[in-house]
């Protein structure tokens, strides 16, 4: 009896190709994976490669690895978030738990949770797990912590190499309960001296930091001097939203900017810059082994000569003396008023748009000449500065009188939105 002939097949790069396809459609990937056992890794990257949970639902993805283990294996991504619901200390024990099971994890993003007492974080009682140990990038937002329950958390993360701390509520003993927390949590007495155990990430290479208070700030730069006296970070970026964020950010410049290799600082204030910084200091002279420095500057005010912002921007300018800076990028917005009639009205049609080249030339580019000059901008082989309109009048400008900062600047367009 003759054998039936081989049914033609599709090669299965060609199959991994088409189901990428459907990566944003969930329905048809679940239904791919029914077809045949081929298809089925393809399928579970596209579905559990990037993993979006309420803490709630942690436990339903614990049972979910638990009956299908492998699935454990694709995830490389995890957000988790808590609700508006009353907060539910076991979350933490399950979220130990679930970290312990994905081997491949590398970005983790925690929103909302809540650590007291280091024994409320069920992960910490633990040994360091495989999950813990590929995490490289956690970015902490909107959560709650002692800065003992911070310490022993950050420690889970040995190969840790970006950490991003935003909007975070750092005290010494007990957290700090906002609006997002219960009212019946608990409160936390501390018994005797708080024990902070000493920072031991030494693969971390970039910090974010935004929304901090100065006293919590204040703490956790105590903590990484303390235990890691020679702490360095090659990459900081700073966000400064309000005055509140001004004080933090000069703390840590301060405290570790003679470390730093690339220092990326974003204002985008309602009120003028000086007026931000009205109860703080910046001052980038500390950091003399920048390599790279990036300067965003969103201004609610017209870019005018008149501008408040303007002279702070120039200090700043006059500031960077580092022999090591190789790269400088500068972008300002600034509030482009559409129609000066109703320009003070709540009719008016505002908003932010990128400053025009032309207007750039009451900037202080004659210092930063001065420094190239001297020698001291001896490292510095590119200036980019983003903007919009015609560069012709300001390029004139800069070869006729800085033509050595001319030699290295470029100019960069901002498209416009919408």
């Amino acid at each position: 009896m003759s054998e039936s002939p081989t049914k033609p097949r599709l090669p299965p790069e060609l199959i991994d190709h088409i189901i990428d396809y459907l990566h944003s459609y969930q329905k048809a990937l679940s239904t791919c994976s029914l077809v045949c056992k081929s298809w089925l890794p393809t399928v579970r990257y596209h579905r559990f490669s990037r993993l979006t949970l309420w803490y709630r639902e942690l436990n339903q993805l614990l049972l979910l690895i638990q009956s299908s283990p492998d699935i454990a294996y694709f995830v490389e991504e995890l957000s988790c978030r808590n609700g508006y619901g009353r907060y539910n200390d076991s979350d933490n024990f399950i979220m130990s738990m679930v970290l312990q099971k994905f081997p491949r994890l590398d970005r983790l993003y925690l929103s909302h949770l809540i650590a007291g007492e280091t024994e409320q974080l069920g992960m910490l009682s633990r040994p360091t797990s495989a999950g813990s140990r590929a995490v490289k990038q956690l970015h902490l937002i909107r959560c709650t912590f002692t800065i003992s329950a911070l310490s022993n958390f950050l420690l889970f993360f040995p190969n840790l190499e970006s950490l991003l701390l935003y909007d975070l509520k750092i005290s010494l003993n007990a957290p700090f309960l906002g609006y997002r927390a219960p009212t019946d949590y608990p409160s936390i007495a501390t018994k005797g001296p708080v024990e902070v155990p000493a920072w031991s990430i030494d693969a971390l290479k970039s910090m974010q930091v935004g929304k901090l208070m100065p006293e919590g700030l204040t703490l956790l730069c105590d903590w990484i001097t303390q235990s890691k006296p020679h702490f360095s970070v090659h990459s900081f970026h700073g966000y400064v939203y309000s005055d509140d964020d001004a004080l933090p950010l000069c703390i840590f410049l301060n405290r570790f900017g003679d470390r730093l290799g690339e220092l990326d600082l974003y204002f985008d204030s309602f009120s003028s810059l000086p007026d931000t910084f009205r109860n703080a200091e910046l001052n980038l002279s500390h950091c003399q082994n920048l390599e790279r420095l990036t300067l965003r500057i969103h201004l609610r005010e017209m870019f005018v000569s008149t501008n408040l912002s303007i002279p702070f921007i120039n200090t700043l300018l006059t500031q960077l003396t580092f022999p090591h800076l190789a790269y400088l990028e500068l972008e300002i917005f600034h509030d482009a008023m559409q129609d000066v009639f109703y320009g003070f009205s709540e009719c008016a049609d505002r908003e932010l748009r990128p400053v025009t080249f032309g207007d750039l030339d009451i900037l202080d580019w004659r210092t930063l000449e001065g420094h190239c000059v001297d020698g001291i901008l001896v490292e510095l082989r590119e200036v980019v500065v983003k903007g919009t309109g015609e560069t012709k009048a300001i390029e004139e400008l800069m070869r006729e009188k800085y033509p050595r900062l001319a030699s290295v600047l470029r100019w960069e367009e901002v498209p416009e939105e919408g």
